[in-house]
């Protein structure tokens, strides 16, 4: 497994848009500069889900640092991954130190300590993985996201 660098926030709409349908109409996503304009990073990351489904658990798994935080994960069985995805939550300054982990940051801190006007993203998703993971502050968020991506066409 490698380390991601693509980490994409995801919110849960509270305004259906007109027209959208499964993922779409569910779950938003914010705007990631280079990587959606130099390739459909998150199609890409989708089908590869798609594809792999059968990797994925009906039930997401349930992760919880030592302040009693948790956080739902949507991803593959693999203890590699698992190790990691472990590791990203628990250690919230790795999470959130933007300029020498990810492209872009996480606000992951936001999600389980809010404050006035600051976005909050109820998910991340680790797009540039071989089979793509994420990870939810509510574990009905997570259950929607593997509902409504096997039920998706590809």
């Amino acid at each position: 497994m490698n380390k991601p660098w693509l980490i994409q926030r995801v919110d849960v709409l509270t305004h259906v848009p007109v027209g959208a349908e499964g993922l779409d109409a569910y779950f938003g996503f914010d705007y990631m500069g280079s990587s959606e304009f130099e390739g459909p990073t998150l199609y890409r990351a989708l089908k590869k889900m798609r594809e792999q489904s059968d990797a994925y658990s009906d039930e997401p798994k349930r992760i919880k640092d030592d302040n009693g935080r948790i956080a739902w994960y949507v991803g593959p069985e693999d203890k590699d991954v698992l190790a990691y995805v472990h590791h990203f939550f628990v250690d919230r300054s790795y999470a959130n130190n933007c300029t020498m982990s990810f492209q872009e940051r996480t606000r992951m801190h936001n999600a389980y300590e809010p404050r006035d006007g600051c976005q909050a993203p109820q998910g991340w998703w680790a797009l540039d993985q071989e089979i793509p993971w994420l990870l939810f502050v509510e574990k009905v968020h997570a259950r929607e996201w593997v509902t409504r991506m096997k039920a998706s066409p590809l």
